[in-house]
């Protein structure tokens, strides 16, 4: 890991604990030392994630790594399933049970008929990259080991899942909410299952009863494929940032599912895009006009942003990506030739410190550090500066865009 002033980005094992801790009737067991969860624990609640009965530690000490001792996990696998009887007991590896090659996986094989909640278990630890990768490997692993047969599972008619809702990502619970409400007015549907912000064990289980999935991260694609191979559930992923963003991902839910939009819906979207189009047309004659910007977000959120920058006449963007790209690379995404990702926490600050005039659309640190002539949006984590995040003010769907230009 490079030198970090402030906050490191965080690892594939913190992605894995904060998107099951969403998912009621389980529980989290991390195989590992105590303090590991307890500084975990500090992140996950600034995340506004609950973890009250549902993440818990098995308190691996010196005398457990030295003698390699998995006593403690096959007692402490027991004693949740006997006195909390979840649906599922997640076990997850922590980085020092991976670094000394436990077998973690082996270990809960031989107990699975000795209890009667269903074990999965991550092996990431924290050393296979940062948190995108441990993100897509919990839709992936979940995809695949939980849903029910279709002869088993009700069509719950006009509902959709989303996918893709990551706790980690700043407003994600309004983004949510703006993307139920949209749904709702223009299709007339409702939700099934959000992966990964509130749900449950049931809820996933029945993930196969929807008529669609609303993907809005490239960590669900891969299990979005999936559950449309396996089950036939058609996908969508566009990205609604912005009033004609949203209306092309209105367009394309329409399409996959053969249903018109709410006219009214539209009519409104395109009576608030088309003074847009006149400000852009005059944005070279506006002596103050603000024609770049510095966004720090993930992958998802940077193309969506940008794009919505560019409708604005902001053409000189900096998109500095949180996350390594190289999922995103493998996957063939677009919009790659325009990325930045420093390796160096310095490198990125160097180029925030470059930017005057310019709109910075990031987290508090940028914030704090960003030269006083530029105009600040907060878009990202981490957040220092408040310990109380609205669930009503999204950066998607129309109200995010109504939000986005009110500040800018």
């Amino acid at each position: 890991m490079a030198l970090c002033r402030y906050l490191p980005v965080p690892s594939d094992r913190m992605g894995v604990i904060w998107s099951l801790l969403t998912i009621k009737e389980s529980v989290v067991l991390e195989y590992g030392p105590a303090g590991t969860t307890h500084f975990s624990m500090g992140l996950f609640s600034n995340l506004g994630i609950d973890q009250e009965n549902q993440l818990f530690t098995t308190h691996l000490d010196e005398e457990d790594v030295v003698m390699g001792d998995s006593s403690r996990l096959v007692s402490a696998v027991k004693e949740i399933d006997e006195n909390l009887k979840p649906k599922v007991i997640f076990v997850i590896a922590s980085s020092i049970s991976s670094m000394i090659g436990t077998d973690v996986l082996g270990i809960c094989n031989t107990i699975r008929d000795e209890v009667d909640a269903k074990i999965i278990v991550f092996t990431e630890g924290g050393l296979k990259g940062d948190y995108s990768i441990g993100i897509e490997s919990v839709y992936n692993k979940l995809f695949k080991d939980l849903p029910l047969p279709l002869v088993e599972v009700e069509k719950n008619e006009k509902s959709f899942n989303i996918l893709g809702a990551s706790m980690g990502e700043y407003r994600i619970d309004s983004d949510v909410e703006e993307i139920k409400r949209m749904m709702g007015e223009s299709f007339g549907m409702h939700i099934n299952c959000s992966m990964c912000t509130e749900t449950s064990i049931t809820d996933v289980e029945k993930i196969a009863s929807a008529d669609i999935n609303i993907v809005l991260s490239f960590e669900a694609l891969e299990g979005a494929k999936y559950l449309e191979e396996k089950y036939g559930i058609p996908y969508v992923y566009v990205l609604p940032y912005g009033y004609s963003a949203t209306m092309k991902w209105l367009k394309a839910i329409s399409e996959k599912l053969d249903r018109k939009i709410n006219p009214i819906v539209m009519k409104r979207l395109m009576g608030k895009n088309m003074p847009l189009a006149m400000r852009k047309m005059y944005a070279g004659m506006m002596s103050d006009f603000v024609d770049s910007s510095y966004i720090f977000a993930n992958y998802d959120k940077l193309c969506g942003l940008s794009d919505f920058m560019e409708e604005l006449g902001i053409t000189k963007n900096h998109l500095v990506c949180k996350h390594s790209l190289k999922r995103v690379t493998k996957l063939k995404l677009p919009k790659l030739d325009k990325l930045e990702y420093y390796e160096k926490e310095k490198d990125r600050l160097d180029v925030l410190a470059s930017m005057k005039e310019s709109y910075v659309l990031a987290d508090d640190i940028s914030k704090h550090l960003m030269d006083k002539s530029n105009t600040f949006v907060k878009i990202s984590h981490p957040i220092m500066d408040t310990s109380i995040v609205a669930k009503h003010l999204p950066l998607m769907g129309e109200r995010g865009a109504d939000y986005i230009l009110e500040h800018l």
